[in-house]
């Protein structure tokens, strides 16, 4: 059983996100979809290419399935599959909603009660506190017109509020730019979008300078915490919704250019 509102999405993956005073839900572009702006993509290429060759590897019959070129990319997310791209992932979604029943007081599969355990005493140990209300939660800025879904707002035994993510990988080495830009941007939401309810609803005080990575390991060996420096995270969400505004109007110049070459071939 789910504890998250799953925002409807419109073709493009975009969440639909309805105003403050009602009306047409609009498409806001995921935090995501920003972050990964900025990213040296050539670890993760490489990694889906070791995969892929895994994959076939495991399946010799895979290869023939790109015989029609319209086939060629189901067959490339069967290889991909076959050698495990979605394993980690698979179990790492079960871990976060483990222990987003256990913070919004559900119960949850017995199989993560060690990952549950370790959780929750590490952020004892920590005095960080978390409530049902602010667990993976939709949130909005209407000034960039972004969305995404974080994982905690937690509160410090100093009495601030931060955002709070959980991450499961074996390692974040490559990730903390990408981590720091989706917190800072969920800091500075203005909303929370309900989208069962479709209301919205204030974001509490959050501090902006910070942040939190709770690193939860997969095999429950270890959970560390992590602070995460926000206004470098902020710097950089800019940074990439410029990079994110070029590439549109770059797409849309390209394709006017386009047309523009085909009418005068045309002619």
């Amino acid at each position: 059983m789910t504890i998250i509102d799953q925002p409807q999405r419109d073709r493009w993956g975009r969440y639909l996100i309805g105003g403050k005073g009602g009306g047409a839900p609009k498409p806001y572009t995921r935090v995501t979809t920003i972050s990964g702006s900025l990213d040296d993509q050539t670890t993760l290429t490489n990694w889906k290419l070791r995969t892929l060759l895994t994959g076939i590897a495991r399946q010799p019959d895979l290869a023939q399935e790109h015989a029609n070129p319209r086939d060629a990319d189901q067959a490339v997310r069967n290889a991909l599959k076959a050698g495990g791209a979605h394993d980690a992932a698979d179990l790492g979604t079960a871990i976060h909603e483990a222990t987003a029943q256990r913070d919004t007081h559900q119960p949850w599969d017995p199989t993560w009660n060690d990952h549950v355990k370790l959780y929750r005493d590490t952020l004892k140990t920590a005095r960080i506190t978390t409530r049902p209300e602010w667990v993976e939660k939709v949130c909005v800025h209407d000034m960039f017109e972004v969305a995404g879904t974080f994982d905690r707002i937690v509160t410090l035994a100093d009495g601030r509020n931060i955002i709070a993510d959980i991450k499961t990988g074996r390692s974040l080495d490559h990730s903390w730019r990408n981590i720091a830009i989706q917190l800072a941007a969920y800091a500075h939401a203005n909303d929370m979008w309900n989208p069962t309810l479709g209301v919205r609803a204030d974001m509490p005080t959050i501090d902006r300078t910070q942040g939190l990575v709770i690193h939860l390991a997969t095999d429950a060996s270890h959970c560390t915490l992590h602070v995460v420096d926000l206004v470098k995270g902020w710097e950089g969400f800019l940074l990439a919704m410029k990079v994110h505004n070029w590439r549109k109007r770059s797409e849309e110049h390209t394709s006017e250019l386009q047309s523009r070459q085909y009418l005068v071939c045309r002619l």
